[in-house]
């Protein structure tokens, strides 16, 4: 867990050019995934590279940030977030790239459902349909926290 949090954070890091200053939210969906990213907190910000100054995990019921935050899910139980507030000069075009990547989502999503849906599927074995099943979860996951962003983006002042 701690590597895919660390990568996360660099390509967030690396999308937003921020070399030095960064501040990463990690918000575990459960419990358990909280307490697993919190006894790793230390190894995924040295794993995240020098650009973050910053690094908080969040717990599954702390309310949403009120900061404007780059979004990047990891899995369906865990998302890292970046505090790009004070980094976006062009709000428009930020929102335009987001809605770029919710339309590619929302097309994986169809596509999973369109999978799930075909004549034989309900034959398959259930590992095959738990990994389809978490697939589809992690692209509506993937939806969801992009709209959010696109949300947050909107309320920015710039």
């Amino acid at each position: 867990m701690n590597r895919r949090s660390a990568r996360a954070a660099r390509s967030l890091l690396s999308e937003y050019g921020i070399s030095e200053g960064g501040s990463i939210y990690i918000r575990p969906s459960t419990t358990e995934a909280h307490a697993v990213v919190q006894e790793q907190r230390l190894s995924i910000q040295a794993l995240s590279g020098k650009g973050i100054a910053n690094l908080e995990v969040l717990a599954p019921s702390d309310p949403d940030l009120r900061r404007c935050c780059a979004i990047f899910v990891v899995s369906s139980s865990l998302t890292v977030l970046l505090d790009v507030s004070d980094r976006i000069s062009d709000r428009d075009d930020e929102i335009q790239k987001l809605e770029l990547k919710a339309k590619k989502s929302r097309d994986d999503v169809a596509k999973q459902e369109e999978l799930m849906a075909r004549d034989g599927f309900d034959k398959v074995s259930d590992a095959v349909r738990a990994a389809e099943e978490n697939k589809l979860e992690d692209a509506r996951t993937v939806v969801r926290n992009i709209e959010r962003t696109i949300e947050q983006f909107r309320k920015l002042e710039l």
